[in-house]
């Protein structure tokens, strides 16, 4: 009887004791989980992804520089800073979102970022804003609010077109600019190896330094009366390029069609001598 009525005393605290295990057991962390801490800026990262508060308003320099653990990365929505060499030779990072907020990508952000291959965004037009020092990589897919983009429209409060902008976006196939802009950067869309088309509106007045270099789908191109002077390598080695109408009075650079081997130069409907036009 003693026995009966220790045992019945002690069920209940041992049933609390086993339903706190169970709790527990329930809701640990995963055992896959890995937690780093990079450098002297405490960024921690959990299972390659970087972890940045959200109050983080400036990404410093060099900050993920040689970080051997991130593969992914989501910036603060109030994130900027010049980047500079901020993520270089992360040679694992696959992926990066990056908000409006940011004005300026600096030299060096991305080197030796071999991987990177997927860039998620959610303004065309502050994507387009955006200093560039260099490429973000020369092979991505560019995602527009988690969709990726292959027929890119500009919006019409974009007035100019910058530099590198979209320089190594691999997914692209066709480009609509509206009457709003007025330059095309320098490396803007080079390295788009996919286009196959693209609208230049008669507002453009200027088509900068390597501007479509190595559009190596990009079949024709007509280049409206507005565009007074097309930069140096402006096309080079578009490898498909067949037919290219110019118009009068305007100045093609040195080198603007290099290396493109099967090219036909039309000023407006009258053939010139390649020599003239940059070959």
């Amino acid at each position: 009887k003693i026995l009966s009525l220790v045992a019945k005393k002690y069920s209940s605290k041992l049933d609390i004791i086993h339903s706190f295990i169970r709790i527990f057991a329930v809701n640990k962390p995963p055992e896959t989980t890995t937690m780093a801490r990079h450098k002297e800026y405490g960024y921690d990262i959990q299972d390659g992804k970087a972890i940045i508060p959200e109050w983080e308003t400036e990404i410093k320099e060099e900050a993920f520089g040689d970080c051997e653990e991130l593969t992914s990365i989501s910036i603060p929505p109030f994130g900027d800073g010049d980047w500079e060499g901020a993520f270089s030779g992360c040679e694992i990072l696959t992926s990066i979102s990056i908000p409006p907020s940011v004005t300026e990508i600096g030299h060096w952000a991305f080197s030796d970022c071999y991987n990177l291959s997927s860039v998620h965004i959610s303004d065309i037009a502050a994507w387009c804003n955006i200093k560039f020092h260099g490429a973000v990589s020369l092979n991505y897919h560019l995602f527009l609010n988690g969709e990726e983009i292959k027929d890119l429209v500009i919006p019409p409060s974009v007035t100019k077109i910058g530099v590198h902008a979209f320089r190594g976006c691999s997914s692209l196939t066709s480009i609509s600019i509206p009457p709003s802009v007025t330059e095309i950067g320098e490396g803007a869309f080079s390295g788009c190896s996919s286009l196959t088309s693209i609208s230049i509106p008669e507002s453009v007045t200027e088509i900068w330094e390597n501007a479509f270099c190595g559009c190596s789908s990009l079949t024709r191109i007509i280049i409206p009366e507005s565009v007074e002077e097309i930069g140096g390598g402006a096309f080079y080695r578009c490898s498909s390029l067949t037919e290219v109408h110019i118009p009068n009075g305007c100045c093609v650079h040195e080198a603007a069609f290099e290396n493109c081997p099967n090219v036909q130069i039309l000023y407006y409907g009258l053939c010139k001598s390649m020599s003239n036009f940059g070959l």
